[in-house]
């Protein structure tokens, strides 16, 4: 498997052969091939990585975490870097994302770690939390209050901000459900295959994985 995995590695996108091998990777819990895996994390074809977030978050291993967190600080792989490393429960997890958190420079880098963080359900975090909502800014990437008013009210916590992120978080649910109830019933298809860092097909000027492909 490891040479199907080379070979694909020199591609710009996978073949069924080769996401087939990341499945079968998972399935047999083969921990041995998990540093190569982990180097899929550059690739951009989603499909692909979609595939590999679900293989390296079933081994449940600090080793995954210890491999993948580089790819926290990288631009181009921080969204699934930090999706693997918040559905892999263990202190040292926790640990990965604070650091980084305080080394992120950017303000959306900094919203999915904290997501992440918050995911990971431990008030080990909660300093880095509490100082990323001092933060005066309106996050676009990630629904930053209805993350953190879960994070607080799963673990039973007080904060003299819950209610106002509360009323936040309603007011997107509605204001998302009414922009939903207006878009056509028909679903749209696109023959194209957009990567992750390709300019957004909307014409926001933003890459793919900021805007549309949330």
């Amino acid at each position: 498997m490891s040479y199907i995995l080379e070979e694909e590695i020199k591609k710009q996108w996978f073949s069924f052969n080769g996401i087939l091998s990341v499945y079968m990777i998972g399935l047999l819990e083969l921990e041995r091939y998990i540093p190569l895996l982990v180097r899929l994390l550059d690739h951009d074809d989603d499909g692909l990585l979609e595939e590999l977030s679900v293989t390296l978050i079933s081994f449940q291993s600090d080793e995954v975490v210890r491999e993948v967190a580089p790819y926290l600080r990288k631009d181009n792989s921080i969204i699934y870097a930090a999706s693997i490393v918040e559905n892999i429960k263990s202190d040292f997890s926790v640990q990965v994302l604070r650091e980084a958190y305080r080394a992120a420079k950017q303000l959306n880098d900094q919203d999915i770690l904290i997501e992440a963080l918050c995911h990971q359900l431990s008030e080990e975090a909660l300093p880095e939390i509490n100082a990323h909502m001092k933060l005066d800014y309106t996050s676009g990437l990630v629904d930053i209050e209805q993350t953190v008013y879960s994070y607080f009210s799963i673990l039973g916590l007080d904060h003299r901000e819950l209610a106002h992120w509360r009323q936040v978080a309603l007011e997107r649910e509605l204001d998302f459900r009414q922009k939903g109830s207006d878009l056509p019933l028909a679903p749209v298809g696109n023959d194209n295959k957009v990567g992750r860092n390709d300019p957004c097909l909307c014409g926001s000027g933003k890459k793919y994985k900021k805007c549309c492909g949330k």
